[in-house]
């Protein structure tokens, strides 16, 4: 476990300092990316559905389950449970493919680092720090 832990904090490391061109976003050190993020969390891919999100906007709505929860702040606790539900534009639906700038790509069954905004709110991308 630990060594999972690990790798997929080096993983978040080399996203997080990777050249602007690379990430498709500004350069952020990894306490700025700990220091915007609501919720900061492992967890394991249990589900990944596209919807339609009106107006010929795709979405994609990632299921994490078995969270170990590393921080979280007062306003993204009730979001915290034994899964966590995380919505992003891009994907595939009825035919309509969309593909946004700095889309993440997850695998049902893989574990990961997840660093995000987590208030109720709808974002491009809800994550902290680039993908």
């Amino acid at each position: 476990m630990k060594k999972k832990i690990f790798t997929i904090f080096t993983n978040l490391i080399v996203c997080v300092v990777a050249q602007h061109s690379q990430a498709h976003s500004p350069d952020m050190r990894l306490n700025e990316v700990v220091h915007m993020s609501d919720a900061i969390f492992i967890g394991r891919v249990s589900e990944i559905r596209a919807f339609d999100g009106g107006g010929g906007m795709v979405g994609t709505e990632v299921v994490f389950t078995e969270i170990d929860a590393l921080s979280t702040r007062p306003s993204a606790r009730a979001f915290i449970s034994e899964e966590v539900s995380l919505r992003f534009a891009g994907g595939s639906y009825g035919g309509v493919n969309i593909s946004v700038c700095c889309q993440p790509l997850f695998d049902v069954g893989e574990d990961y680092l997840v660093c995000t905004l987590l208030d109720g709110n709808t974002y491009l991308s809800p994550f902290s720090g680039g993908t």
